[in-house]
């Protein structure tokens, strides 16, 4: 199945949309899935995504600056 933008759209809840793990990116795939999923993620990125599941509107440039200011460990998400 296709949307609006002729982009798939995932089949099933479980089922990780292809731009979310397989697109260009810098963050590692496996963190981007975890991320998606709602897994449990390393600090800053809790609290992130935390806010921006809840109330995206909420989300400032401050919030997105203390994420980029500190280091996501990589050794769990690493391939």
């Amino acid at each position: 199945m296709r949307g609006v933008d002729q982009r798939p759209i995932p089949t099933s809840a479980g089922e990780t949309p292809p731009g979310c793990s397989r697109g260009p990116a810098d963050t590692d795939p496996a963190l981007r899935r975890a991320a998606y999923h709602g897994d449990d993620l390393p600090e800053p990125l809790t609290a992130y995504m935390g806010k921006l599941r809840r109330h995206a509107y909420r989300v400032l440039d401050g919030d997105i600056e203390r994420m980029r200011g500190q280091a996501i460990p990589r050794s769990r998400y690493s391939r």
